[in-house]
């Protein structure tokens, strides 16, 4: 496809207490785009609407009435007037060309209706560095190459697309904590679109700068992640909590001195070169925030009788896992 700019593209924009600086950084990166047929839709959480948006008429102003982040997507949805609808977080900047890379990509003829694009970090601290080589294993687990074309099983909320015809005929889930990306295209794929891999429309994403907030928000993306295995029957092959979570008590039960291998482990901890340890020390934690939240998801939309289930399914499967790879 080959769209100069004559088709309205809604810019949808999810908010909550935003900080000033990073939002304006995320809007300017929008009004400088190569692409000049556009709206922007700011979906905003926040109890109290914030002073950026009173006097900016080129801005679209909703206040959130659905639940969640989910929620949000939903109300910007709705209110979207273009014949196609993108979406990133209001913690992104976008490429000068990112909305024109997004709807070049698209073939109605061939199903091929969302677009999931490109995520960088926005620097190259340390953290920001293990983070991206995170996010970099999970877009080569979810995506695979067919006919010259990379496709995806998912979209991710911090840079998607679709024609608004079909993505309104899926719907984001407002019930969901987090995650609505992943169950939005489960119930894509299941009706036949496809979902392309664009990595020329790029976002550059903020991660949070204390651990603490990496962890919440880990916990917080395993809510959604456990809620969707509830719901859509379906997980990746490298997240298996359950079984994770059950032989590491089984361990701890059956051999009482395996706690004695703790200071062993951290011996050899302190013997790794920083770049292997720093990595495997964020790998760890959010690792294993990314389960507890996951279990905590599941937990609430399946209850005990649906974890019993995972435990046993994963241990009859006798199904191995790679600790590096987790969902972002």
């Amino acid at each position: 496809m080959n769209n100069n700019g004559s088709d309205l593209v809604s810019v949808i924009i999810p908010t909550k207490n935003p900080k000033k600086e990073m939002l304006m950084k995320c809007l300017n990166s929008i009004f400088s785009q190569t692409y000049s047929n556009f709206e922007i839709i700011i979906v905003d959480g926040s109890i109290k609407k914030p002073e950026i948006f009173n006097d900016n008429k080129k801005i679209i102003y909703v206040k959130q009435k659905r639940r969640h982040v989910s929620g949000a997507r939903q109300d910007g949805l709705d209110t979207a007037k273009g014949k196609y609808v993108v979406g990133l977080d209001s913690d992104c900047i976008a490429e000068p060309d990112w909305i024109e890379k997004i709807i070049n990509a698209f073939d109605e003829k061939n199903k091929e209706l969302f677009i999931i694009g490109r995520s960088l970090s926005m620097t190259e601290s340390l953290v920001e560095t293990n983070l991206q080589k995170e996010y970099d294993n999970w877009i080569n687990h979810v995506t695979c190459r067919l006919d010259q074309k990379r496709y995806s099983l998912t979209i991710d909320s911090k840079n998607y697309g679709f024609i608004t015809e079909y993505g309104r005929k899926i719907g984001f889930d407002e019930s969901l904590i987090s995650g609505e990306d992943f169950d939005f295209a489960t119930r894509a794929r299941r009706k036949g679109y496809k979902i392309i891999y664009n990595q020329d429309a790029i976002v550059h994403h903020f991660h949070r700068p204390r651990l603490k907030e990496l962890i919440h928000q880990k916990i917080w993306h395993g809510k959604g992640y456990g809620q969707n295995m509830v719901k859509n029957n379906i997980d990746f092959e490298h997240h298996f909590q359950m079984l994770n979570i059950t032989l590491l008590i089984s361990l701890i039960l059956l051999f009482p001195l395996f706690p004695l291998m703790v200071p062993l482990m951290f011996y050899a901890l302190l013997k790794m070169k920083i770049k292997i340890k720093t990595r495997f020390i964020f790998s760890m934690i959010f690792y294993w925030s990314f389960i507890y939240g996951t279990i905590k998801g599941m937990y609430s939309k399946g209850g005990i009788k649906f974890l019993l289930l995972k435990i046993r399914s994963d241990l009859l499967n006798n199904i191995s896992y790679n600790p590096q790879i987790f969902y972002i």
